[in-house]
């Protein structure tokens, strides 16, 4: 055997074990996914934009939770919730209510802070939009609900807003008409080292392989 057909072999050998090793290493339940969304109403809620590029949102509705890959309650909820955010200040909060998940009492359901963000007019300030991203925490009652332990922790949110705004107006002040707010959980702890040390295992008989 050639050393080129030896380089090829391992090659293979090593791509194939690696997709083995992460189908069976990947955990049985999806990494959970929490979307808050206005759903097939408008918003409503107002965007309001500083002297300095800061944008304030407020009002903003939500009324559908989506949820996969949680061990309970996956699927699509009514939700009765108000999306606010200052980037000015470097905050954000959903605050509101999911009756078919027992939160029948307002909660902050969602908190966290801004890290990064667009504003972006469109034409004459017509169907414009705002998308932002940062690190956030749950309500304890929305993650229990979700049979998910409540230090579970998620990657940073991103949201959309669209917005509207009469050409003629020259307020700083735009009306929203859709929200968007996705949220992914970070992969667990142990699955990422359990595939961490199938691949340097791998690689190490890989060797062995080659040398022979």
């Amino acid at each position: 055997m050639t050393l080129r057909t030896r380089v090829t072999t391992a090659t293979k050998a090593i791509v194939v074990a690696a997709l083995f090793v992460v189908a069976f290493s990947t955990p049985a339940r999806a990494a959970a996914i929490i979307d808050f969304s206005t759903g097939y109403s408008l918003a409503g809620g107002t965007l309001t934009v500083d002297a300095y590029g800061n944008v304030v949102g407020s009002g903003i509705g939500i009324d559908v939770l989506e949820v996969s890959g949680t061990p309970k309650q996956q699927g699509t909820h009514d939700a009765d919730a108000i999306l606010s955010f200052n980037t000015a200040q470097n905050w954000i909060r959903i605050d509101g209510t999911v009756s078919d998940l027992g939160i029948t009492s307002r909660t902050t359901l969602l908190s966290g802070s801004i890290s990064n963000f667009d504003f972006d007019l469109g034409l004459f300030g017509f169907l414009g939009s705002f998308t932002a991203s940062g690190p956030d925490s749950k309500s304890p009652l929305l993650l229990t609900a979700l049979g998910l332990p409540t230090n579970t922790q998620f990657q940073y949110f991103g949201f959309s807003i669209g917005f509207d705004k009469n050409p003629l107006d020259n307020n700083q002040a735009y009306k929203v008409l859709s929200a968007d707010i996705v949220n992914t959980q970070v992969p667990e702890p142990s699955t990422m080292a359990l595939l961490g040390t199938g691949l340097v295992g791998l690689a190490g008989a890989a060797r062995r392989r080659f040398r022979r």
